[in-house]
């Protein structure tokens, strides 16, 4: 654990007066992509005293807090259920981080679970496939720049959870590596894990491999779009949810 991490969400809690249930990575240390640079992307569920939950006037269902490179974002208990109705990604990929700073009380295992049984691989897969699809219409610059690799990381990134929930029907893995060890069959595992030593600068690549990788990357596009419709849909239950609400607040 940071201690600079652990020392912030603490001042969170004392500040707001919650309880912060859940916090974790998310960016590139989630993505196990980060440089020893790379700035802290933290994220957090909390809540409040059950009595707050009554007042006329909800409490704040957001919290930010910008401390130099620290960068902590948390959603109230609340919210994140709500959005979890939603299948939203971003939640996902929270709770499925590779970084875990707090689980209180097995919060973390508690939804995977729920999301294992509940969430919608459709709602996952157009949310890859918009990844995927605005960043090919990013230009690259004429030399390799850590912005190019970005973008083509998150391209990378994205083709590979698409072809997880695709052709294997289920949740794909948030770490960049666990995503490639999947692949290693796949003609392109070898030029995406280039891609990603490049960006941690363990190795060099060149302007015209780049834009290689981008372009293979985009003729994928297409056979994702007519793949998406067949992926399953589901609704999350309201009464599972409700009754692990209910359990945080006691």
């Amino acid at each position: 654990m940071n201690d600079n991490i652990e020392e912030l969400l603490d001042s969170i809690e004392k500040k707001h007066d919650i309880t912060i249930l859940f916090a974790c990575e998310a960016g590139s240390r989630a993505y196990e992509l980060h440089t020893p640079s790379s700035d802290y992307d933290v994220r957090f569920i909390y809540k409040y005293e059950s009595a707050r939950y009554l007042e006329l006037h909800r409490p704040k269902d957001v919290i930010t807090s910008i401390d130099k490179n620290y960068d902590l974002q948390g959603w109230d208990v609340y919210k994140a259920l709500h959005l979890f109705t939603k299948s939203n990604p971003s939640l996902y990929e929270w709770i499925h981080s590779s970084v875990c700073y707090r689980n209180v009380k097995g919060f973390r295992e508690k939804i995977c679970f729920m999301m294992k049984e509940q969430y919608s691989l459709k709602a996952l897969g157009f949310h890859y496939f918009k990844l995927l699809h605005q960043n090919s219409k990013r230009n690259l610059t004429s030399s390799v720049t850590i912005e190019d690799i970005k973008v083509v990381l998150h391209m990378a990134r994205a083709y590979m959870a698409l072809t997880v929930l695709i052709q294997g029907r289920e949740l794909p893995p948030t770490s960049f590596f666990k995503l490639v060890n999947g692949f290693k069959a796949d003609p392109l595992a070898q030029v995406i894990t280039k891609l990603s030593d490049a960006k941690k600068q363990v190795v060099h690549i060149t302007s015209s491999e780049v834009k290689e990788i981008k372009a293979l990357l985009e003729k994928k596009l297409p056979h994702f779009k007519n793949e998406l419709v067949n992926l399953p849909d589901k609704d999350a239950s309201l009464e599972d949810i409700n009754l692990f609400l209910a359990q945080q607040l006691t």
